[in-house]
């Protein structure tokens, strides 16, 4: 009965770990240079500014085991934002899921897809009047 429960222990840990790697798309795994932020920003619907950033700096770690960490910055309009956090993902070939610990989750839409340059695009909805869409690019 002890062997039973063990076998059976084990192959559920073995499938728990195994549907985990599924989740993680090995393209990602690594450091990535932020190369631009981009934003759109909405007012009652209508796009009513387009701040740029060519020239962020840091980088955002997407590891092998599903954890992550961002280390970058980007200005707009002179204000400087700074996003430092580690934070658990997951991704397939149409999104990636960042999971934050203190803030909520953001599901990154993936634009381009290859193995040298990621660009994915993500809405943020301030209230019921403004929004942001950002595309962030980033490259190896």
């Amino acid at each position: 009965m002890k062997k039973a429960f063990f076998f059976l222990f084990s192959i559920s840990i073995l499938s728990n770990a195994c549907k985990k790697q599924e989740d993680l798309d090995p393209a990602l795994y690594g450091t990535w240079d932020v190369t631009k932020v981009e934003g759109v920003y909405y007012l009652n619907n209508i796009p009513v500014a387009y701040p740029v950033d060519n020239n962020p700096t840091g980088t955002i770690n997407f590891n092998s085991n599903g954890t992550g960490k961002q280390d970058y910055s980007y200005s707009i309009a002179g204000t400087v934002y700074p996003q430092n956090s580690n934070f658990i993902w997951e991704a397939n070939a149409q999104q990636i899921t960042i999971d934050r610990t203190s803030e909520p989750d953001m599901t990154w839409t993936r634009v381009l897809n290859e193995a040298n340059k990621q660009v994915a695009t993500y809405s943020y909805v301030v209230d019921a009047t403004q929004k942001w869409d950002y595309t962030l690019t980033l490259e190896k």
